[in-house]
């Protein structure tokens, strides 16, 4: 019986190891409350998009390396994590709050470009968020300059 107990790791609050979209809403409240006027710390969102992203990938790496494996734990039943809660939840305070940022926006829209290369739900999932990011920054950039810069570098 030890032996099955050992195997599973029961918490009170939520951990980054158990609960993969935690670490990714932390992260994702990190860039936000950084992009917040009484702070005003780009860099510290635009370090969080990359780390973010590295995440993604890693997961979705691992997810494509495991789908092969599905006859080894055929009685366990687990709901899967979504790509699309895990991509809304690092990008979704970035876009909300960051919009406005020319250099915010282009790391958001470099990002979500590579992201949306990949095969898969996760590619659909960072298109889908790269246009509404787009939009986004399209309709708070005032700054003709700033604007004319994000067209130029942001991928379509």
């Amino acid at each position: 019986m030890k032996t099955y107990r050992d195997a599973f790791t029961l918490e009170a609050d939520r951990t980054f190891d158990q609960d993969p979209r935690y670490g990714l809403i932390v992260l994702g409240e990190i860039a936000g409350k950084a992009l917040s006027p009484g702070i005003n710390d780009p860099g510290t969102a635009i370090q969080v998009i990359g780390a973010g992203a590295r995440l993604l990938d890693d997961w979705a790496v691992t997810c494509q390396a495991a789908e092969g494996d599905s006859g080894q734990l055929d009685r366990l039943f687990i709901a899967a994590v979504s790509a699309r809660d895990m991509v809304e939840d690092l990008y979704a305070p970035i876009i909300r709050y960051g919009s406005a940022d020319v250099s915010v926006a282009v790391k958001v829209q470099k990002t979500l470009a590579v992201l949306s290369s990949r095969d898969g739900t996760l590619g659909q999932v960072a298109a889908q968020t790269a246009r509404w990011g787009r939009e986004a920054a399209l309709r708070r950039l005032d700054d003709p300059v700033e604007r004319a810069a994000f067209e130029t570098e942001a991928p379509c």
